[in-house]
């Protein structure tokens, strides 16, 4: 950043810092489990499938593209203990 204020001082800088990987799925304590029960029961997978056609109803995501397959780090739910 200093480098490359001190060449090019009339451009702004940006910087983008990501800590934490935020989308994928993760175990959560049980109160949070117990308040959203009925909508997670069916799953990250199934969630996933939904929230995606509904972006692409809304026009977000183009219609012709493709829900990615779930990263290979991330497994299924049903594969987790409770």
């Amino acid at each position: 950043m200093k480098k490359s204020q001190a060449e090019h001082p009339e451009k702004p800088i940006f910087l983008y810092l990501a800590f934490t990987f935020a989308h994928t799925l993760l175990q959560a304590p049980k109160e949070y489990i117990d308040r959203y029960k009925e909508i997670y029961q069916k799953g990250g997978d199934a969630i996933r499938e939904e929230r995606f056609a509904r972006l692409k109803k809304m026009g977000i995501i183009p219609a012709d593209v493709k829900l990615p397959p779930r990263e290979a780090g991330d497994p299924s739910w049903d594969s987790l203990t409770d």
